[in-house]
């Protein structure tokens, strides 16, 4: 399964707390300092769409939001599938665009401490419903995908990897890991 449209969530601390109509600003000044990798274009507000995807930064090269879906707020960053090369480097990739843009979530002066994100594991989802049709054979690539990643970021610790089982929803697969890493650790461990 070669997946062009690929995702990652890292969920919050239960304790953090942030509201969408706060991030639209904090997003709209990233466009204006390219505080994030990418062509960053604009900022397009989904919080009215019941576990929608929520508060989303569009670039050229994929968006970057912070959603409720699945009960569990989180930053995520899904590639646009622009990228032609082969799904575990084009995974890598998006996943450290991802804790980049966590890491930079944290350090928000406008937000405070109130934002964290656990370093214990992440969701890995397609984003293609055409090419990565939520099926049995499917769901084991992408938990085979993600283990990979989970074996890079998590080094020595054991993890599990998890397929979502929502029949009508994308392609979806849970990774976590009883052993928290930091966000700059998990960041150190990907190129």
């Amino acid at each position: 399964m070669d997946v062009q449209k690929l995702g990652i969530k890292f969920f919050l601390h239960d304790d953090a707390s942030v509201e969408g109509a706060e991030l639209i600003p904090i997003f709209h000044r990233w466009i204006q300092t390219r505080a994030v990798d990418g062509l960053l274009i604009d900022v397009v507000d989904y919080s009215h769409v019941a576990h929608g995807p929520g508060i989303l930064l569009v670039a050229h090269e994929g968006t970057y939001g912070m959603d409720a879906g699945g009960d569990h707020m989180g930053m995520t960053y899904c590639s646009r599938g622009h990228d032609q090369a082969p799904s575990p480097q084009r995974l890598v990739e998006v996943c450290k665009r991802a804790l980049l843009a966590c890491q930079r979530l944290e350090s928000e002066p406008l937000l405070g401490d109130r934002v964290r994100f656990r370093g214990d594991g992440f969701s890995v989802f397609a984003n293609d419903r055409l090419r990565a049709a939520n099926t049995e054979p499917n769901a084991q690539a992408l938990v085979s995908l993600a283990g990979g990643l989970a074996e890079r970021v998590f080094t020595d610790a054991e993890w599990t990897a998890t397929p979502e089982r929502v029949n009508h929803d994308r392609l979806a697969v849970s990774v976590a890991t009883s052993r928290p890493e930091s966000l700059p650790t998990l960041i150190s461990r990907l190129p």
